[in-house]
């Protein structure tokens, strides 16, 4: 028996299709990063300035949307915080190729004042007759102001607001006041959603300034406090 034996050679062709495309011309939109300051003080005059990203252009139109409401086509415009709390502002860039940015929106943190202690009454005082103290603070008010820090003449301390003193001697004496207010300061995201509970941290304490109280310097500790949002329902810290 004769056997016969085949060999078949198989060929699998396969066609794959190639999709090359190219970059050349291609075009990306301006990227807003961020806008500073974030952060000034009442009565604070500053310029605003943008952080931008793109590849491809280096000359951009700017469309801002100030706080007030109008709209400016400066590339730095003037703002001049005159109310404290949160400010919103709004850019939208172009570069040259006519491609715009996303609408890039920030909030700008106009702090207060911090308050300013004019003086303490009286200046003088008699041997052997007791004396009241109370503080003239320039200030929101005195439901702002949580506590007040005396250092009397002879070193002891007090948390009134209008401590009283006896002068057993005559002599140049020093006093010392440093108020705490209600330190609280609100954190707001980039993009307005606050939520129902925004967080609130505490402002350390700024600078100090000196005054002369009966021939002698006494130091004022000044506090700086923020606040933005309402303080209803607040507990105390």
């Amino acid at each position: 028996m004769k056997v016969i034996q085949h060999r078949y050679q198989i060929v699998l062709a396969v066609m794959v299709s190639l999709f090359v495309s190219s970059v050349v011309g291609q075009e990306f939109p301006p990227t807003v990063t961020a806008i500073n300051p974030q952060a000034v003080r009442e009565g604070d005059t500053v310029n605003l300035k943008a952080e931008i990203n793109d590849p491809d252009s280096d000359t951009f139109t700017f469309t801002w949307r100030m706080p007030d409401g109008s709209v400016s086509q400066l590339t730095q415009p003037e703002f001049k915080a005159t109310t404290p709390g949160a400010s919103y502002v709004q850019l939208v860039v172009q570069d040259a190729e006519g491609n715009k940015s996303f609408p890039y929106s920030e909030v700008i943190n106009v702090r207060n004042l911090p308050p300013e202690v004019r003086s303490i009454s009286p200046t003088t005082g008699q041997q052997g007759q007791g004396v009241t103290f109370s503080a003239e603070v320039d200030y929101l008010g005195p439901d702002y102001l949580t506590k007040y820090n005396w250092t009397l003449p002879d070193g002891f301390p007090s948390n009134k607001t209008n401590p009283s003193f006896v002068f057993l001697n005559p002599g140049a004496y020093q006093v010392k006041l440093k108020v705490e207010e209600r330190l609280l300061e609100v954190i707001y995201s980039n993009n307005r959603q606050y939520g129902e509970a925004p967080a609130f941290y505490p402002v350390q304490e700024e600078c100090g300034d000196e005054v002369i109280f009966g021939g002698r310097s006494r130091f004022l500790q000044r506090f700086e406090f923020v606040y933005y949002g309402h303080f209803d329902e607040m507990d105390e810290a």
